[in-house]
């Protein structure tokens, strides 16, 4: 049997994304058009392209969208920057470092005391 893969676009992989589909207009020749600024998407756009093109940010090759509402931007911003709990934190300093820091000085200080 044929397995049929999934596109990287589909609703079904992106569920969290779904909401996005609703700032585009599907054209009748396939094409999609953004409700914002008129900007005209190719047929097989990604979600995440559609992101970036309201998210403002210069990046995956798409262009800004200077009509977009500041709650659209921001929701897309966060949208590809995923939520702030999941983001790493790295602090200087932390309990790990310090906890590493003084193995390393213990064992350090046993190698020179067998020296």
């Amino acid at each position: 049997p044929l397995i049929k893969m999934l596109r990287q676009n589909d609703p079904v992989l992106h569920h969290d994304d779904r909401s996005f589909w609703e700032y585009v207009e599907k054209m009748d020749d396939g094409r999609m058009r953004c409700k914002f600024c008129g900007q005209f998407f190719a047929e097989r756009t990604s979600i995440t392209r559609i992101k970036h093109h309201l998210s403002g940010r210069k990046r995956g090759g798409a262009q800004n969208c200077a009509q977009v509402p500041q709650h659209v931007r921001d929701a897309a911003l966060a949208a590809i920057d995923g939520p702030p709990a999941k983001k790493r934190k790295t602090v200087a300093g932390s309990s790990n470092n310090e906890v590493t820091n003084a193995i390393s000085a213990s064992a350090q200080q046993q190698n020179n005391e067998m020296m």
